[in-house]
């Protein structure tokens, strides 16, 4: 999938931008390849990105998914060796994620 550019995001329509959005509040990955701009995402980002989505309290509140998960999947300790992006997909991307769902 190629980045979106600036100057696409600015042309597109009111339909367009919705889009953008609500596809940014539901897939973590394409907020942070498309949206975010971080390029140097693979395959083992795309399943981090997945698995980040389906513990989160607050996506699966937002979206009805109202599963009782345990606290083993409350509490989470990620380790990957330096230069995998944990920092940005954990603290940066998916921190604007969880703010787009929920602004308040």
């Amino acid at each position: 999938m190629e980045q979106l550019k600036i100057n696409e995001v600015l042309a597109a329509s009111p339909d367009e931008l919705a889009y953008l959005r609500e596809r940014s509040k539901r897939d973590l990955y394409f907020l942070t390849t498309q949206i975010l701009g971080y390029t140097k995402m693979g395959r083992i980002h795309m399943a981090l990105c997945k698995w980040i989505e389906e513990i989160n309290p607050i996506y699966l509140k937002r979206f009805e998914l109202r599963n009782e998960l345990p606290k083993l999947f409350t509490e989470r300790l990620w380790l990957l060796p330096r230069g995998h992006y944990k920092t940005t997909l954990l603290t940066v991307c998916h921190s604007i994620q969880l703010i787009l769902l929920d602004p308040n």
